[in-house]
């Protein structure tokens, strides 16, 4: 991983839909050295999808948060179980410290969240 590969990650990773001339033109090479590399980075794993970022608010989710779980250490493996499967749930993270999880959730009214 050289520092043009991190620019073009960083990039695609703020836009997926950028072109490879566009990329090119970032990183000051040619559209078909930009699409090599990226197929490149494509098959070794390090880029794993392209997705859309999704502007909450305007699909009528307006309030997002995050939550701190403490659960006991027996119960972690039911408790990410039941919160993944939950559509409010964004993203679930396994921390250090007096909480097992921070939770991203994302509700329609304050009374859901709590």
């Amino acid at each position: 991983m050289d520092k043009t590969n991190w620019k073009l990650i960083k990039l695609l990773e703020q836009n997926g839909r950028l072109t490879y001339a566009e990329l090119g033109k970032l990183v000051h090479l040619t559209a078909p050295a930009v699409a090599e590399r990226v197929k490149k980075l494509e098959e070794s794993g390090v880029i794993t999808g392209y997705g859309a970022k999704i502007n909450l608010e305007k699909v009528g989710i307006p309030i997002t948060a995050l939550v701190e779980c403490q659960v006991y250490r027996t119960k972690e493996r039911e408790f990410k179980a039941l919160v993944l499967s939950l559509d409010e749930v964004i993203s679930c993270h396994n921390v250090t410290g007096p909480y097992a999880f921070v939770l991203r959730v994302a509700v329609r009214s304050m009374s859901l969240l709590d």
